[in-house]
């Protein structure tokens, strides 16, 4: 009889579990299905696995792109600043002799940079 009641428990807690599981996939559903709609409307029809999975080049592209963006745009800051800079020596990356503590010196520095940079992507705008 003991056992009985445990196994009657286990199932009961199961069930629980599954209800829980079902309502966070129905959320997560509707949470993906939203951000997807705003990315990919025309394809609305399609179960969320296929949009999020056929989604994911758009998304890098549309990333990538942004940050090109931003990146260009601050280059472009530092040059009306500065326009004696060539800033294709800067497109293999940092010097190889910066040491770690310099690098860190230049991040902190850049942070305004950074901001100012990613302030101009507007996503969402003020009403």
């Amino acid at each position: 009889m003991k056992e009985k009641n445990q196994d009657v428990q286990l199932i009961n807690s199961q069930r629980v579990e599954l209800e829980v599981l079902r309502t966070l996939n129905s959320r997560l559903e509707k949470n993906a299905s939203v951000l997807l709609d705003v990315i990919s409307p025309e394809d609305s029809t399609r179960t969320i696995a296929e949009r999020l999975n056929d989604c994911l080049p758009a998304v890098e592209k549309f990333f990538k792109s942004a940050v090109k963006d931003a990146i260009m745009d601050a280059g472009a800051v530092i040059k009306s600043h500065f326009s004696n800079v060539d800033l294709r020596v800067a497109s293999g990356g940092h010097m190889p002799s910066t040491s770690a503590q310099q690098w860190k010196e230049y991040l902190d520095e850049a942070q305004p940079l950074g901001d100012y940079a990613a302030d101009q992507f507007d996503f969402v705008p003020e009403n």
